[in-house]
């Protein structure tokens, strides 16, 4: 009896980077040779360079929002949710859901690509 199972790889983030690991992840690999898992709390990806042209009113908000269920012919499985932690002896990634629930996620290879988010004022006040 064959108990091979395909690797599990998990991606954290839907920014530029994870969203376009997970394009090559889906190109180089077939389905039978990993499963991916992409962790975001959105369904979209936002295109920011052209946030200015929202602000303006040259294009609308939703222009600049695109679906990640929509622009892929989709395999990759989407936990709607983000990482609060990682144990990387037990290869499990701590993900808290839009529901907010706990939900550990076993994965065999993780990538990182958290969004940045701005550092908080060290000036003093």
């Amino acid at each position: 009896m064959n108990t091979v199972t395909r690797p599990r790889i998990l991606v954290v983030g839907a920014g530029f980077a994870g969203v376009e690991c997970v394009r090559r992840l889906e190109r180089k690999l077939t389905p039978e040779e990993a499963d991916v898992t992409l962790v975001t709390p959105f369904s979209y990806q936002l295109y920011l360079p052209l946030l200015p042209q929202v602000a303006s009113g040259v294009l609308t908000p939703q222009s600049i929002a695109v679906s990640l269920r929509r622009s892929k012919k989709y395999r990759t499985r989407i936990i709607p949710g983000g990482a609060i932690g990682v144990d990387i002896k037990a290869k499990v990634c701590v993900i808290r859901t839009i529901n907010d629930e706990i939900v550990n996620e076993p994965y065999d290879y993780i990538v990182l690509s958290p969004a940045a988010s701005p550092a908080p004022s060290t000036s003093p006040g």
